[in-house]
């Protein structure tokens, strides 16, 4: 099984998230190769629900923090839940991207986005759906409807 990392940010570049090749439709796979995302390797730290986390991880050049569960999550059911209240607080302390992750739909991300995220992780949002690029597209526009909330 070769991991990937993938993903959109604000400008919808792919850039972030650890996905599994073999479950991606080709189209994806082929812009994953394309754009080199496959030979990156950032520095993640999971925080969970803790600001204090996410500081040290920062001193100890972290490339990137997330935090998480901000919803009820069916991947991760029993994962410490998150305020969205955090993301504002990590915004304004930490200077690295901040991930938002767990039970992230195309419905509650533009929130997380709005509140100090940097990007969405989401597993079931996408691989759960009858139509993985839609659903991707969908996940995408969060951003936009963050920007112009």
């Amino acid at each position: 099984m070769r991991k990937c990392w993938g993903g959109m940010n604000q400008e919808g570049s792919i850039r972030l998230f650890i996905v599994f090749l073999e479950r991606l439709p080709e189209c994806c796979v082929g812009l994953l190769e394309c754009t080199g995302i496959c030979n990156s390797n950032p520095s993640c730290a999971s925080c969970y629900n803790r600001l204090e986390l996410a500081v040290k991880a920062q001193e100890q050049g972290a490339d990137y923090v997330a935090f998480g569960r901000f919803f009820p999550s069916r991947t991760k059911p029993q994962a410490v839940p998150a305020d969205v209240a955090l993301l504002h607080q990590a915004k304004i302390q930490l200077h690295l991207p901040i991930v938002a992750i767990g039970g992230i739909t195309a419905q509650n991300g533009a929130q997380l986005v709005a509140a100090g995220a940097d990007m969405l992780a989401v597993v079931d949002a996408v691989f759960a759906q009858k139509d993985v690029l839609l659903a991707t597209r969908q996940l995408a526009n969060c951003f936009g409807e963050a920007a112009s909330s």
